[in-house]
């Protein structure tokens, strides 16, 4: 009877210290316009670029802050994909200040966290989070919620239209994109 009681002993010690020992990371803001991923629109084959803007004065888009993650939600991997940071500009993004190929870190269905090598650190003006990417035949790649679009979460290049816009001013599509800035403020 001894013998159990240490094992059930041994089990509950092991439990409580596994649970207490996975934090979840946090961060001081999440930029983000969208809810939960219901879908993926579906675009023909070709090239674009979709995401959010943060404008300047954004909570969370303060000069100084650290950009140190990226999540987004991926239906069906495209041929390539590269998140891409910008920082300035208006009706399109100005400079970029990052990049990077994520094609080979992809999960299929699946939210993906890309930790940024390096952090961004952010100048306060418009952030613009976005995923490159291309895609063979009719697919359906960057997630987003149900919609109804908020002003700056659903930005798309069409390497077609070769022109910047709001995605429910290029189609009848009516959603925000599911791409997330993890954001810190540095310590002093």
């Amino acid at each position: 009877m001894k013998n159990y009681s240490n094992l059930l002993l041994l089990f509950v010690t092991i439990t409580l210290l596994f649970f207490t020992a996975c934090k979840k990371d946090s961060f001081d803001f999440t930029l983000s316009y969208d809810g939960a991923n219901v879908e993926a629109p579906e675009l023909p084959e070709g090239v674009y670029e979709s995401g959010a803007l943060f404008p300047e004065g954004f909570s969370g888009n303060e000069a100084g802050n650290q950009l140190l993650e990226i999540e987004y939600y991926i239906l069906q991997v495209p041929r390539t994909a590269e998140l891409r940071v910008y920082s300035g500009g208006s009706n399109q993004p100005e400079k970029l200040i990052y990049s990077k190929a994520v094609t080979a870190e992809i999960n299929q269905e699946s939210w993906n966290t890309h930790v940024l090598e390096t952090p961004v650190i952010l100048d306060g003006e418009d952030l613009w989070v976005m995923l490159n990417y291309q895609q063979t035949g009719l697919a359906r790649t960057l997630g987003c919620d149900n919609g109804a679009a908020v002003t700056n979460g659903d930005w798309h290049y069409d390497s077609f239209e070769n022109e910047w816009l709001p995605l429910k001013e290029q189609s009848s599509i009516d959603i925000n994109w599911n791409i997330r800035a993890k954001v810190n403020v540095p310590e002093e």
